[in-house]
């Protein structure tokens, strides 16, 4: 993910997505102005969010 403010390690941020919802999460790492994010839901949550599109994350039953 990308970012035009600086963010620290740490800093707790919420994710919307649009038509989707919102997700918690933390600053995982942040380097030249890009970030991760170390979600703070269950997989279950993130699986329920995105169940119409779980084939295209390879979280779909049947890629296991």
């Amino acid at each position: 993910m990308r970012m035009d403010l600086p963010i620290q390690e740490g800093t707790n941020v919420t994710l919307s997505i649009a038509d989707r919802g919102e997700l918690s999460a933390k600053v995982a790492w942040a380097a030249g102005g890009s970030l991760g994010l170390d979600f703070t839901v269950s997989a279950d949550v993130i699986k329920n969010m995105f169940e119409d599109r779980l084939h295209i994350l390879g979280l779909d039953e049947e890629t296991k």
